[in-house]
């Protein structure tokens, strides 16, 4: 319902997916292997969205994406 970001001439819009679903954003990226093992810099593009974001697949970044998560709230769990 916000609009202050749209830009009158953007080429596009995202469409949400259900209302019922925590992320109704979907957005798939097809990235060659490499990128996904050892580029740094998606990785903390990613990260960074924090619990905004679901990693559906692969596995393997899936899987870092929530131990960096269960680190970050063991930090505040301690507290």
């Amino acid at each position: 319902g916000e609009h202050w970001w749209h830009h009158a001439n953007a080429p596009h819009v995202l469409e949400p997916g259900s209302a019922a679903d925590t992320h109704p954003y979907p957005v798939e990226l097809d990235l060659p292997a490499w990128t996904v093992e050892r580029d740094i810099d998606l990785r903390n593009w990613l990260f960074g969205f924090g619990a905004g974001i679901r990693v559906e697949s692969p596995a393997a970044l899936r899987e870092e994406h929530r131990q960096k998560l269960e680190a970050a709230l063991a930090v505040y769990q301690g507290a």
